[in-house]
């Protein structure tokens, strides 16, 4: 693998048949998360989206964010995606210091994004994931269909960026941190290999895609080994997270301590089957030295 894209096409021909995405009721294959990822790239470049050119995620955890996430990289385009805990005036500056050509926005950030357009400095295109567009026609589906399965021609640079991640902003305004294919690509080799990730491993996303944890520690090192992602969607909930774990077979997730704790108090564990789950990764704030 050299590149981002690289993920889905060769999992479309290792595993073509096995489950690369589930989410609640819903699940895509490797063989249609490829084609799905290649007919939205075949339109991303007819709307002129060009090597290097920006486009912004503003949803909550979907399949579709994943699959606009491997579709702009294969288009050689840089994704950046938005915090969804953003107000009016931070959206604005994300949008305006990372100049997306196009910002793709799901059902929940409508009204976020039409109050928010007026003070972008550049025009986007704006395009519904689901539900209703703002611009006429601009929805997801609608990109899509007609749209060709077949690899694009285009060959990305491993050394270009893919990515813009903005800081969280605690001292001074967020910056945007730009990470290139193959930073990411080494990146989840170590996550693999410090992580023990096996190709028939069941990760259970529960932290946002928009983070490094739950796109980049978690999500992508699991799909790079040919493993299934269970996405959970808006916030966490312990009864919820278990229920999944317990459905799904889990074997591996990344969770914060504040999720930890609310687990490991959590009265109604009891009733769930989970001892699928070995490995659970979290985050350690190193203590000073006194």
């Amino acid at each position: 693998m050299h590149v981002l894209g690289d993920i889905p096409r060769l999992n479309a021909k290792r595993y073509p048949q096995k489950k690369a995405l589930i989410m609640d009721d819903r699940y895509v294959t490797f063989s249609q998360l490829n084609e799905q990822v290649n007919q939205l790239a075949h339109r991303l470049l007819s709307l002129g989206l060009g090597l290097g050119d920006r486009v912004g995620i503003l949803a909550y955890n979907c399949i579709e964010y994943v699959m606009i996430y491997y579709a702009v990289a294969k288009c050689g385009g840089i994704v950046v995606p938005l915090n969804f805990r953003y107000k009016k005036d931070e959206l604005t500056y994300a949008i305006n210091t990372s100049d997306p050509k196009i910002l793709f926005f799901g059902p929940d950030f409508v009204s976020l994004v039409e109050n928010a357009r007026a003070g972008f400095v550049s025009s986007s295109h704006l395009v519904a994931i689901s539900g209703e567009p703002l611009e006429s026609g601009l929805t997801l589906t609608n990109l899509m269909k007609g749209q060709p399965s077949s690899e694009l021609s285009l060959v990305v640079n491993p050394s270009s960026p893919c990515t813009i991640l903005y800081t969280s902003g605690t001292t001074g305004f967020p910056k945007g941190v730009l990470m290139s294919h193959h930073a990411w690509l080494n990146t989840y080799t170590g996550e693999i290999v410090e992580g023990d990730a096996h190709h028939d491993d069941i990760a259970l996303v529960s932290m946002p895609l928009f983070h490094g944890g739950g796109m980049h520690v978690l999500l992508q090192p699991t799909l790079v080994k040919g493993g299934t992602a269970v996405i959970m969607g808006k916030g966490f909930d312990p009864d919820k997270f278990l229920s999944v774990v317990n459905r799904y077979y889990i074997t591996l997730t990344l969770l914060v301590p504040t999720q930890l704790a609310m687990l490991v108090n959590y009265p109604g564990s009891v009733k769930y089957k989970i001892s699928t789950l070995k490995k659970i990764g979290s985050f350690v704030k190193k203590l000073k030295d006194p």
